[in-house]
């Protein structure tokens, strides 16, 4: 995750964006179900770059996993992730 958000921070969004699929596909062992992150975030980070970049993906499908991770509670790491990474997002501009 800090190798895509380090990207994307440094506008090379393509290479961001590989990143964030790479974490998105990778599907996690049942003992990792419970910690949402990196998938969770990637998602958002996903929907985010299509606002504001677009490239035509499936947000529908995105929306959907997103929906489906809604019930897991935000872990250390989810929080850790959002605060080093939220400030330096520009969302529009």
């Amino acid at each position: 995750m800090s190798i895509a958000g380090g990207l994307l921070l440094n506008d090379q969004i393509e290479e961001g964006r590989n990143w964030l699929n790479a974490l998105v596909t990778v599907t996690p062992a049942k003992a990792a179900i419970q910690n949402p992150i990196p998938r969770r975030v990637a998602l958002i980070a996903l929907l985010a770059l299509e606002l504001n970049f677009p490239y035509g993906v499936d947000t529908e499908s995105l929306i959907l996993e997103l929906r489906n991770l809604c019930w897991l509670s935000p872990s250390a790491s989810e929080h850790q992730v959002w605060a080093q990474w939220l400030p330096g997002l520009r969302i529009g501009g």
